[in-house]
């Protein structure tokens, strides 16, 4: 053969396989989900986005909360289909089709279950078929269950009317049920919804589980906040995530739900959750925080700290807001002394803010809650004090000290405080044992 010749046939060799690879669609990335709720395993292809994305939301819509004080995590049951949340609402579960919706892979007769309603000019349902077995032509499938092509049709029925439901690709593995002559039933948890409007179905069953009620969402809320529950689902993170945006309603299964009525307890539920997790935060001082220092000390900015073992009693409240909820009243009452500094005690000779020392001074922290809308009328009634609340007192009549409400009480219903004043970090029954003048309650939740 002539050089030539040679070089034109390498050439058109190369440009086939080319145009070969380009031709050949790509092998779909499998995502497999084992469901620690049910033990029940769920593929999902590469192509099928929505499980992933609704996840991602959700995971960071927990982080969010958590945020916030709530101590949950996500059950992540929404992504398994034997776990679907439908599953679980008193909502429409199961129907059989009356007649065949338009563009539709369904015939009448076919059982289809319900998994949501879709907006487009009306309420229209997101169905699947009822139950897991569907049908592949047998020269896509070995004996063995190995898929043999690529893009092989998963069908409803074993014949090629009525079209198809999914897609496999070349290399996956399914679970034989059934064999004919042209066909094969294989076990597949991944059909392709569609949609269709509700006249299409008759026969409507409904399953059995949990009310999909708002009322029901809110009471497991508060089973999360109170530690009854420490696992969200995915509607719980649906109505709080809906409640941080402002919304006014939220879907719950396939009903759009009002929240407004629901936002005052909420609110109160998140609040309390805050003011639980600051007491715990200055819980966890006690056994650390052993001495008591008084001494100036150059620290960092912002976030700066005096070394743990020991401090003052400002000290307890700082670290308990920095570590729950992420406050920094050094950064905060800096900021505020030099937008307004005349405004602030003028007790230590000091001619500007000092970030080292100003927010380790009580009389600083009361100005810095008053300016900020946190105070509270001061009374000797104990049900008045809630855990979390901030309340400063006079020591031997001019001694300023400040301590945090703690959520145990006395026989008495008397309310212990969390403090150091002088021996460490501690949780005691001492409430009204000085003159009381300040009583603050934080409602800043930082972002």
């Amino acid at each position: 053969m002539k050089p030539f010749a040679r070089i034109i046939l390498v050439l058109t060799l190369v440009l086939a396989a080319t145009a070969e690879a380009k031709l050949a669609p790509p092998k779909m990335e499998d995502y497999t989900h084992v469901c620690k709720k049910c033990g029940g395993t769920t593929h999902y292809p590469k192509s099928y986005t929505e499980p992933r994305s609704t996840v991602e939301r959700l995971r960071d819509g927990c982080a969010k909360l958590r945020s916030l004080g709530l101590d949950i995590t996500l059950d992540e049951s929404v992504l398994c289909r034997h776990c679907i949340p439908a599953d679980k609402l008193k909502i429409p579960r199961f129907a059989t089709v009356v007649c065949r919706p338009e563009k539709s892979n369904f015939l009448p007769g076919d059982k289809v279950e319900f998994l949501y309603f879709t907006s487009l000019e009306r309420k229209w349902w997101r169905v699947v078929p009822k139950g897991n077995k569907v049908w592949i032509s047998r020269k896509y499938i070995d004996d063995e269950g190995n898929i043999l092509g690529n893009n092989v049709r998963i069908r409803l029925r074993p014949n090629t009317e009525g079209g198809w439901n999914g897609l496999a690709c070349k290399g996956d593995k399914m679970k034989i049920l059934e064999t004919r002559q042209d066909w094969v039933a294989v076990e597949w948890h991944n059909p392709w919804p569609d949609i269709a409007p509700p006249s299409c179905f008759g026969e409507i069953e409904y399953g059995e589980g949990e009310d999909a009620s708002l009322s029901r969402i809110v009471d497991r809320l508060e089973w999360i906040i109170k530690g009854r529950r420490s696992r969200a689902n995915q509607n719980d993170m649906d109505l709080l995530l809906a409640y941080m945006r402002g919304q006014k309603e939220v879907q719950v299964g396939c009903l759009m739900c009002p929240i407004e009525e629901y936002r005052p307890r909420i609110n109160e539920l998140i609040s309390a959750a805050d003011e639980t997790d600051v007491v715990a935060a200055a819980r966890s001082q006690i056994g650390v925080t052993v001495g008591y220092d008084p001494a100036y000390r150059k620290i960092g900015y912002p976030g700066g700290d005096v070394p743990r073992s020991s401090g003052v009693c400002t000290d307890v409240i700082i670290r308990a807001l920095r570590d729950a909820r992420k406050i920094d009243l050094q950064k905060l009452v800096h900021e505020d002394m030099k937008s307004d500094f005349a405004n602030y005690p003028q007790m230590w000779g000091l001619k500007a803010p000092d970030a080292n020392i100003d927010h380790r001074r009580v009389p600083n922290l009361q100005c810095y809650f008053k300016r900020k809308g946190y105070a509270l009328p001061v009374s000797k009634n104990a049900a008045d004090y809630k855990p979390g609340d901030i309340v400063t007192v006079m020591v031997g009549g001019k001694l300023p000290h400040i301590m945090i409400v703690s959520d145990k009480k006395t026989p008495d219903g008397t309310p212990l405080v969390i403090h150091n004043i002088g021996s460490g970090a501690k949780e005691e029954n001492c409430l009204f044992t000085y003159p009381l003048t300040g009583h603050y309650r934080i409602k800043e939740i930082s972002k």
